[in-house]
């Protein structure tokens, strides 16, 4: 979640373990967003 590494890394440690199909966990984080710091959670409170 925080980016410092990756699941595939992860499995490879055997920090991480994978049942079923990787392809669709796979296709899920394709889609994931990287928010940086300064999003804005609520309209109106981002700061300059």
């Amino acid at each position: 979640m925080t980016g410092r590494t990756t699941f595939d890394v992860l499995v490879a440690e055997g920090r991480a373990t994978m049942e079923g199909d990787s392809d669709v966990l796979r296709q899920l984080m394709s889609t994931m967003v990287t928010f940086t710091a300064d999003f804005e959670m609520m309209p109106g409170t981002k700061r300059d």
